[in-house]
């Protein structure tokens, strides 16, 4: 986990986002642009606990199953098959590289 001092140092834009009972969902996202400042993408499913407003990275897969890093991404708390989650469509991979697919991330209660 790491807190709100910790986040602050990092300044993301075009992530993806959702919402999952009282936690924030944030997926990827960019420093700077790219384009004009050679800023970096990222990968990585995090959770705002609004509660206690800690942050955890909640995704726990492996590079070959998650997504690759990316920003300006589409994204929406969906279901699928009844299980609730986040849903993450293509997005901006590199300089010149956009991604077309799809990823939903199941949101699971411990």
């Amino acid at each position: 986990m790491f807190d709100r001092r910790q986040a602050r140092s990092l300044a993301l834009g075009g992530f993806a986002s959702g919402v999952s009972g009282e936690n924030i969902l944030i997926f990827g996202g960019e420093t700077g642009s790219e384009a004009r400042t050679g800023g970096q993408v990222f990968s990585g499913l995090y959770s705002l606990d609004t509660r206690t407003l800690k942050w955890e990275r909640v995704d726990k897969f492996s590079a070959r199953v998650s997504p690759s890093p990316r920003g300006l991404c589409a994204s929406t708390t969906s279901s699928l098959d009844r299980n609730e989650g986040m849903l993450i469509f293509g997005g901006k991979t590199g300089i010149d590289g956009i991604s077309d697919d799809f990823f939903f991330y199941q949101v699971v209660s411990t």
